[in-house]
C-alpha cells in the first residue's frame, strides 16, 4: 500500500488524521483491492448461477431420491416402504421438465429395484411421459441386460444384479460427511480385498502367477506424484498422520506409499463415486491406486449408452426359441396400452 498511487493521500495534509470514510476511499482506489473485488464479483455471479440451476431443477431433492434408491435407506437411516419410495419417485417425475432427466430417473428406479411392482408401473410410466423411442430402450433393458421391468419378488436375480449386487457388503457409508454421497460403489470392496490379499482368484483370475508378496503389504514404492496434504472429506476427529512421511518423524522427507501400485481400468465408463472411493482408499491404506477408464460416466453418457443398446440389431433367434419371441410384444405393459 505504501508504494501504491494512493499512498499520497495519507500525507497530503500533514498533521491531520484521515477519517474512516477517507481511509475507505483510499483503500477502494487501490489496484489490488479492485482486482480482488472483481474476482469476488465473478465468483459470486458463478455461485449464484449454480444455485439457480440447483433450485430450478430441484437437484437436491433429486440426488436424495437417487441415494435412497441406491442404498435402500433415507438420510436419517430409516428404510422407506415400496409405496413411499414409489410416491417420492412419481412426484419427482411430475415436477421435472427435462424429458431426459425424467427418463434417467425412471431407468435408475427400474435398475435399483430389479423392476417395479405391476401396480406402480403405469403411474411411473405416465409421470415419466414415455416416448416410443424410450419404450425401445426399456425393451433393451430386458433383452440385453436381463433387467426385468416388473419385479417378481425372489424368483431370481438378473445378470445385472449378480454382477453388481453384492449383498454381503453394505452399500452405504454411515460416516459420510455428505448425505448426498453416502452410496458406496462395489469397487471399494473389490479394491479393499485386493489390497489386503483377500480378493477371490476364482472371481478375478490373474493372467500370470501372483508374486509371493501379494497381499503382504511388504516393500515401499515411491509415488510418481506427491501425496496430498489434506482431504476434502476429512472426518471429525481424524488426524493428518497419513500425510506425514513414513521415513521421517517431522514429515520433512518425501511421502511414500506402502507396497506395490494398484492399477485399475474400467471398460465402459467410470463414475465419480468410484473415483471418490479410490481416493479414500489411497488415503486410508497408504496405497497408490492409478485409475483409468474409457471415459467418465455422466447422466447424458449413461442415457446414450443405454440408447445405443436399443439401436443394436437384434440377433435372429433359433427356431426352437421362436415361440418365446411371440410373447415379447406383451412383455412390456405400458400406460398407453
Amino acid at each position: 500500500m505504501i508504494n501504491s498511487d494512493t499512498s499520497g493521500l495519507a500525507t497530503k495534509s500533514k498533521g491531520k488524521s484521515m477519517t474512516l470514510s477517507q481511509m475507505a476511499d483510499a483503500l477502494k482506489a487501490l489496484p489490488e483491492y479492485q482486482e480482488v473485488m472483481s474476482k469476488l464479483s465473478q465468483h459470486m455471479q458463478i455461485a449464484h448461477q449454480c444455485m439457480e440451476k440447483l433450485r430450478s431443477n430441484n437437484l437436491m431433492e433429486l440426488s436424495e431420491i437417487e441415494q435412497t434408491l441406491a442404498t435402500g435407506e433415507k438420510e436419517n437411516g430409516s428404510t422407506p416402504s415400496i409405496a413411499d419410495l414409489m410416491e417420492l419417485v412419481i412426484n419427482q417425475l411430475k415436477s421435472m421438465s427435462d424429458p431426459k432427466a425424467r427418463f434417467r430417473l425412471l431407468l435408475l428406479t427400474i435398475m435399483s429395484q430389479n423392476g417395479v411392482k405391476e401396480e406402480y408401473q403405469a403411474p411411473l410410466f405416465t409421470a415419466a411421459q414415455i416416448t416410443n423411442e424410450q419404450e425401445k430402450v426399456l425393451e433393451a433393458l430386458v433383452d440385453t441386460m436381463d433387467i426385468p421391468l416388473i419385479n417378481k419378488g425372489n424368483e431370481g436375480k438378473s445378470r445385472f444384479q449378480k454382477l453388481f449386487g453384492n449383498t454381503t457388503k453394505k452399500n452405504i457409508d454411515i460416516n459420510s460427511q455428505y448425505a448426498n454421497s453416502r452410496y458406496v460403489p462395489p469397487l471399494k470392496y473389490i479394491l479393499d480385498e485386493l489390497i489386503h490379499g483377500k480378493l477371490s482368484i476364482k472371481d478375478y483370475p490373474a493372467v500370470r502367477d501372483l508374486p509371493e508378496s501379494h497381499g503382504s503389504g511388504s516393500g515401499t514404492a515411491t509415488s510418481a506424484r506427491p501425496r496430498p496434504t489434506g482431504s476434502a472429506r476429512q472426518k471429525k476427529g481424524a488426524t493428518a498422520r497419513w500425510a506425514r512421511s513414513k521415513n521421517s518423524k517431522d514429515g520433512s522427507a518425501d511421502e511414500t506409499y506402502q507396497g506395490g501400485r494398484v492399477i485399475v481400468f474400467i471398460i465402459g465408463g467410470m463414475s465419480w463415486p468410484e473415483l471418490r472411493v479410490i481416493r479414500e482408499l489411497m488415503q486410508k491404506e497408504s496405497k497408490e491406486v492409478i485409475a483409468g477408464s474409457t471415459y467418465f460416466t455422466t447422466p447424458l453418457t449413461f442415457l446414450d449408452d443405454i440408447q445405443r443398446l436399443a439401436k443394436k440389431p437384434k440377433s435372429h433367434s433359433p427356431k426352437p426359441h421362436k415361440k418365446s419371441s411371440k410373447k415379447s410384444s406383451k412383455r412390456y405393459p405400458l400406460s398407453n396400452e
